[in-house]
């Protein structure tokens, strides 16, 4: 998807974007859209992987590694939460489901604390990326050793129970 930015550099003038994209929430929900239904293709590819534990940490893994990659698009996520726009409110709602489906999978194995939640997922990706997102430009890698720590605080062996869940309308944390 080109923002405005890229589409001069492609030689498509701003006239053309904002045909496609009556409004500039229109045109940031189909940059945003395209990220989150790319993630979600991650997970629902995982979820034919054998080992349980594996696919939501690969799915994990996905979700962090494209905040550290795109740095501009985990803020552009940031905001995010002040925007009710269909599209995204719908794509958060795929990628909760989506998360959801692989920590089941892991609790009915055994292996995941049985009150996680898809919520939870997605939280505790974007909580991975905040922790290591001072250190991305001395190791771009940082961000592998807080997911482990995360990935293993999410065991089901050895823990005591979580207080209650807060389900909110907006997947994605407003750190400020």
């Amino acid at each position: 998807m080109l923002g405005v930015a890229g589409g001069a550099r492609a030689g498509i003038g701003k006239g053309t974007v904002f045909r496609h994209f009556p409004t500039k929430e229109d045109l940031f929900a189909a940059i945003i859209s395209e990220e989150i239904d790319g993630l979600v293709t991650v997970g629902r590819q995982q979820a034919d992987q054998a080992d349980a534990d594996a696919a939501l940490l690969q799915f994990m893994s996905a979700g962090v590694e494209l905040y550290a990659n795109n740095r501009a698009l985990a803020e552009a996520l940031r905001m995010v939460s002040d925007v009710r726009h269909p599209e995204i409110q719908a794509g958060q709602e795929q990628l909760i489901a989506t998360a959801e489906s692989l920590a089941r999978r892991a609790q009915r194995d055994g292996s995941l604390r049985a009150d996680l939640n898809g919520q939870d997922v997605m939280l505790l990706i974007c909580g991975v990326y905040y922790t290591a997102a001072p250190l991305l430009a001395a190791d771009p890698s940082a961000w592998r050793r807080y997911l482990r720590l995360t990935f293993d605080g999410m065991c089901a062996t050895g823990t005591e129970p979580l207080p209650p869940a807060l389900v909110h309308n907006s997947l994605l944390p407003t750190i400020r």
